[in-house]
């Protein structure tokens, strides 16, 4: 499992509280301290359009960021201006921060996925020659029947679907078909109704033709195939919510104060 730390989550709040912080009160304080002319305003903060300031100080009553009890250069226009301009750069401090989370899962994501897709092929030319190796003769002449479950075994790695040890125990079944058709060359399996073949395939647990085999492989196999797989599909799932919130518009913030 892939882990965010909580100190992490910290440590990015912080950084979106210290701008916020940096860019508010600084401002604030300066609309609110006592002066004797406004000129400060457009000299002090370029980056604010502002085309209503007063010459000087002035008590206003329709304020609601900067209330002051004495005469100050803050106007309702600054107010508005400075809501929007905060907001954007709250927005982009924090839509900044999800995209870097983001990509850390895009890339556990897709690091996981090439390792394990690595690892599967490696197993699968294991898997061939020890089948080549036990079944000899049978195994050449039966390929078809190996690369199916080789097939259904990437569907379900790739696509969520299915289930691998279903697939594995299809191809012991497939095999034990192929073998009684062999050992029965009078008696094809293909013409037999279907509830002949249903009759054989329920022999199947009972006669155990390939012994604890199946089972051990299945318990080996399958529960390691489990993890690594629902491991890629959280992490990825993660990654495209993480990517949606990214494009999400955040709510303004309320920055009135209690009356």
């Amino acid at each position: 499992m892939v882990i965010i730390k909580q100190t992490t989550t910290k440590t990015n709040f912080s950084k979106i509280i210290t701008i916020f912080m940096t860019s508010i009160f600084p401002f604030l304080f300066g609309l609110t301290m006592g002066q004797s002319t406004c000129v400060f305003l457009k000299q002090k903060y370029p980056q604010f359009l502002f085309y209503n300031v007063p010459d000087e100080p002035r008590r206003a009553s329709n304020l609601s960021i900067c209330q002051s009890n004495t005469p100050t250069c803050c106007t309702s226009q600054m107010e508005e201006e400075f809501s929007l301009l905060t907001e954007t750069e709250f927005n982009q401090n924090v839509k900044s921060q999800i995209r870097l989370i983001h990509q850390f899962f895009s890339y556990s994501a897709t690091n996981f996925k090439s390792h394990f897709k690595e690892g599967f092929n490696n197993s699968m030319a294991a898997l061939r020659k020890i089948f080549r190796r036990t079944y000899g003769q049978f195994y050449v002449q039966n390929k078809q029947i190996f690369n199916k479950f080789v097939n259904d075994s990437l569907l379900v790695f790739e696509q969520g679907n299915g289930c691998f040890i279903e697939a594995l125990q299809q191809l012991f079944k497939r095999i034990f078909l192929t073998e009684f058709s062999l050992l029965n060359p009078l008696r094809s399996i293909d013409k037999e109704k279907q509830q002949i073949l249903n009759c054989i395939m329920s022999l199947f647990p009972i006669l155990r033709p390939f012994g604890s085999g199946p089972e051990a492989i299945s318990q080996l196999t399958g529960r390691a195939f489990r993890i690594w797989s629902s491991t890629i599909i959280a992490l990825e799932q993660i990654s495209q919510n993480l990517q949606i919130l990214e494009k999400a518009n955040f709510m303004r913030l309320n920055l009135s104060y209690p009356k």
